[in-house]
């Protein structure tokens, strides 16, 4: 009779259907998610535009929702998710919650399609815990819109070149460009997919030419059908033929020479992808890595495992241009976990084959570890480090009224204030050249954490009771006080009585 609680645990979950797993494993990621969002206490920098952009299309200024350097898909979803919930962090925040967990049933497919279907339902629980996924679902960001695109275009390219469907492959295309109209990297899917299709296993390519250009052509169409008014806005504002924003073909050129010839940001690719997987889900990606070269040499890969390794090769190289950053990794994350699924997998045969009924306890124990590891560092109070800002906004909007222009670092303050955003300058280094930048862009106020300020002006507190008022001081644990000041005005002080 079985008395340990581990395997008890564990008959019941084998008990179940895959159905039934995979229901679970969506509503856990769906609670932890609504967690997030029900506890967010600020909003992040990135978010403003977003919101701006989203204000501007509800408002009936539909071409204002077009911008150089943010593609319009997740201001339109916020725009329209506004209609239903007349606030625009709640409906940026259920956008992503929304997608968030969407992101859990495809991934789920994409291991599947990759692997099989025990892999399926791990990648599925993976993601559902991964904290850096649970943590953007509750945040007014593209990244879970953006998580949940990745894993649907992969999983609809590698279905298409699968089944050489041209059915499937117009599903990609439409995947593919609202990936693209998203982030602009994801015209990178397009091209690494197409480019499979025409060009893996080159033995059949004289038999099926004319089916792979076809599939190929028939993604493409769709592609550039939907994201020609976007092309079109992007080409017309930069005067030229552009398809991003961020940067030009010399830039990307110029950076790509400098990584195959400097090295140039593999270092920080290299720090920031073990901490973009979380190190738990690391470790068992490198597990994956250490049992590959013995699976290369046996032949034991599949056409689609190739092509989906391939696909994370060409992003790895993708993002070492475009900044190895931790935020821009998790973006490939969901494809990531089909990964560490495998390296769980290969933990979980060797112990039971080597230790029987005691392996399915420590496997089971495994999986609560990580389980219990993860959880903490996705169940955030997300930005509640710009708590400060947002309570020192509120006041001066009660107090001082919308539309004041405001010299400050960064607009989270102003946001809230309903104000006007005055960027601190880059070059000054005086308290009196602040203060005269202020006043020649309209600021006749200044705000921001005293310590932050200290850093950035070097006569800060020599100048600050002379060219400074102090309006209202609010305290944060982590960033200290937060000081909103008015300008003095100096020649107020010193003109004669009467004059």
């Amino acid at each position: 009779m079985r008395t340990n609680p581990l395997l008890r645990v564990n008959d019941r979950l084998g008990g179940l259907t895959v159905e039934q797993k995979l229901i679970l494993i969506i509503c856990l990621g769906f609670v932890l998610r609504l967690y997030v969002v029900l506890n967010a206490v600020t909003i992040s920098t990135d978010s403003i535009t977003y919101i701006r952009l989203a204000r501007e299309f509800s408002e009936g200024n539909y071409l204002g929702i077009l911008d150089r350097d943010r593609p319009p898909l997740y201001p339109l979803l916020l725009s329209l998710a506004s209609f239903v919930f007349h606030d625009p962090e709640l409906s940026g925040r259920v956008v992503s919650l929304l997608f968030g967990t969407l992101v859990i049933p495809v991934t789920f497919r994409l291991g599947r399609l990759v692997y099989n279907e025990r892999a399926g339902v791990i990648t599925a629980f993976f993601v559902a815990i991964h904290p850096y996924m649970v943590r953007y679902s509750g945040d007014i960001l593209t990244e879970a819109l953006y998580c949940f695109l990745v894993a649907s275009t992969t999983l609809l390219g590698l279905k298409a070149m699968k089944e050489r469907s041209i059915r499937t492959m117009l599903l990609a295309g439409l995947s593919s460009v609202l990936t693209y109209l998203t982030k602009p990297g994801g015209i990178g899917f397009m091209m690494i997919i197409s480019a499979l299709i025409v060009f893996y296993n080159p033995t059949g390519l004289k038999r099926e030419w004319k089916k792979r250009v076809l599939l190929a052509v028939s993604g493409w169409w769709v592609f550039l059908v939907l994201a020609f008014p976007y092309l079109l806005y992007l080409s017309r504002d930069f005067g030229e033929i552009r398809m991003t924003g961020r940067g030009t073909m010399a830039d990307v050129m110029e950076t790509v020479w400098r990584i195959l010839t400097q090295g140039a940001y593999v270092v920080d690719f290299a720090k920031h992808y073990p901490e973009a997987f979380s190190i738990p889900f690391f470790l068992l990606f490198l597990v994956f890595l250490w049992k590959l070269p013995g699976r290369v040499r046996r032949r034991e890969l599949t056409s689609i495992e190739v092509c989906f390794i391939v696909i994370q090769l060409f992003y790895y190289f993708i993002y070492l241009v475009a900044g190895a950053r931790r935020r821009y990794l998790v973006q490939i994350m969901p494809l990531g976990m089909v990964f560490a699924a495998m390296g769980y997998i290969y933990i979980e045969d060797y112990l039971r084959r080597r230790k029987g009924e005691r392996g399915t306890v420590i496997v089971t124990a495994l999986l609560l570890f990580f389980t219990a590891v993860q959880l903490p560092q996705g169940m955030v109070r997300l930005k509640a480090h710009h708590l400060p800002e947002k309570v020192a906004g509120r006041w001066f909007h009660e107090n001082m009224g919308g539309g004041v222009p405001i010299l400050i670092k960064t607009p989270i303050m102003v946001y809230y204030a309903r104000g006007e955003y005055i960027a601190l300058p880059d070059g000054p280094t005086r308290l009196d050249e602040f203060v005269e930048y202020g006043r020649r862009n309209g600021a006749e106020y200044m705000a921001g954490y005293t310590r932050k300020l200290r850093k950035r002006i070097t006569d800060f507190d020599g100048e600050k009771d002379r060219l400074l008022d102090e309006v209202a001081s609010f305290y944060g644990e982590e960033e200290g006080e937060f000081v909103i000041y008015r300008f003095v005005d100096l020649a107020a002080e010193t003109d004669p009585p009467g004059s």
